[in-house]
């Protein structure tokens, strides 16, 4: 495709570039700060669509499929795969827009393939620019279509993104494949009819397969938030029930306590002192017990449900447990994603204690908020085996603790130390 480089195709074919690495670095963390990110892509693109337009077609797409790929590689901190769907999208999107405008260009001009991609068509370069911008509309429309975090989330469903990769990866080849048709030399009308129908089949088809598999695991999240929230409801109501009875305890002393004064104020006439010592010491009881049964783990009211809901199980099942959390205002995780965090993370631990140990089983819980950061720290005393206390991990949700506290570029640490498993969160903290 011999397209001259105008300096408009070019901030074009930039502006395409950056919208789509935009998105995709809202979806996945990047290793580098912005600046260098969007000066880079604006300089390589730059340089690659002077390439490009040296190049026949569809020599320009694979170039274009390198350079999204690589520079993938350079600033996403993601896996592999997700890198080649990321750039897959980028080139599949080329494809359809210039499917498309290509085909409908010689459909109302009367004219085969072969000539829109010679130096006689004027309207060359007028056909690539518009190219370029139904690229950009498209992607727009995704950005708006698919916020970030549900494709975020239906990325990091796995049988999602192998199902969308191998179909997108399949689309992209045969997509290539049939644009070597624009140089097939015949007049017939039918070859970019037939181009435009394909093109238009495939590009609509995978948009349909695409929303609705994200709109699938979307509903498959929301299914499982609502459960969260109905177990998190259920504990909340323990909570103000122990909290109901605290207070009627409280009622009680406060009653036992005006008893007492009265008798203190009739003391020297109708009680001993003896008798007076014995009611006393029976209410001094009655409040120390108060004081033992209620018990303060966090600052906020839902993670210390969730934790005084776990302690109950680790006195049940005989487990030493000591938890101090104080909550930042400053959290980037919202109240929902806090309350997931502490419930997995205090089931998980549970769950190790429970496996066969030499040693006696205790969990500490406690955070460090510090400038930027907010470290949870879990430590289980065990001497389960390292390979059982994996297998505890992956039966659990903890993954999805790392994905989110990923997202949000932190990171988890664990090690397995002599006679104990400790786990560590690192959360960023919100910029001021």
């Amino acid at each position: 495709m011999s397209i001259p480089f105008p300096v408009f195709y070019t901030l074009l074919g930039n502006l395409y570039c950056i919208v789509a690495f935009y998105y995709f670095q809202k979806i996945y963390p990047i290793r580098t700060n912005k600046i260098i990110y969007y000066g880079y892509l604006f300089i390589a693109n730059s340089l690659v669509a002077y390439i490009t337009s040296t190049l026949i077609y569809p020599l320009q797409m694979v170039v274009v499929f390198i350079f999204t790929f690589a520079s993938t590689m350079i600033f996403f901190k993601s896996s592999i795969q997700r890198k080649l769907f990321a750039s897959s999208i980028v080139l599949f999107i080329l494809l359809s827009s210039q499917g498309i405008t290509n085909s409908l260009y010689c459909i109302l001009n009367d004219m085969p393939f072969n000539v829109l991609f010679s130096d006689i068509v004027p309207d060359g370069n007028y056909v690539a620019t518009i190219n370029i911008i139904l690229s950009t509309v498209f992607f727009l429309v995704i950005i708006i279509v698919f916020p970030r975090k549900k494709i975020y989330q239906a990325m990091e469903n796995k049988y999602i993104l192998n199902f969308l990769s191998a179909i997108l990866f399949l689309y992209v080849i045969f997509m290539t494949l049939a644009s070597f048709i624009y140089y097939v030399e015949s007049t017939n009308i039918v070859i970019p009819i037939y181009h435009f129908a394909l093109t238009s089949m495939l590009f609509i088809s995978y948009t349909i397969l695409f929303f609705y598999y994200v709109s699938l695991d979307s509903t498959s999240k929301l299914m499982k938030k609502t459960e969260r929230l109905e177990t998190q409801l259920a504990t909340q109501k323990n909570h103000y029930d122990q909290n109901m009875d605290y207070i009627k305890e409280l009622r009680k002393i406060k009653h036992d306590y005006m008893d007492l004064l009265h008798s203190l104020e009739y003391a020297f006439i109708d009680y001993s002192k003896e008798e007076l010592k014995n009611m006393i010491d029976e209410l001094l009881a009655k409040t120390r017990q108060i004081d033992e049964e209620y018990v303060q783990f966090s600052n906020n009211p839902l993670v210390d449900s969730i934790i005084l809901d776990a302690s109950k199980i680790c006195k049940q099942q005989g487990i030493k447990f000591h938890a101090l959390i104080r909550i930042a205002e400053d959290s980037l995780f919202d109240e929902d994603d806090i309350c997931f965090t502490f419930a997995t993370l205090l089931n998980v631990s549970i769950a190790i204690s429970s496996l066969p140990s030499d040693v006696p089983n205790e969990i500490q819980l406690y955070n460090k908020i510090q400038t930027s950061w907010v470290i949870v720290t879990c430590e289980i005393f065990t001497s389960a085996s390292p390979a059982l206390i994996e297998d505890k991990m992956q039966e659990s949700e903890f993954n999805q603790i790392i994905k989110m506290v990923q997202t949000l570029n932190g990171f988890v640490q664990t090690d397995n130390k002599e006679n104990s498993y400790q786990i560590k969160l690192c959360m960023p903290k919100k910029e001021k």
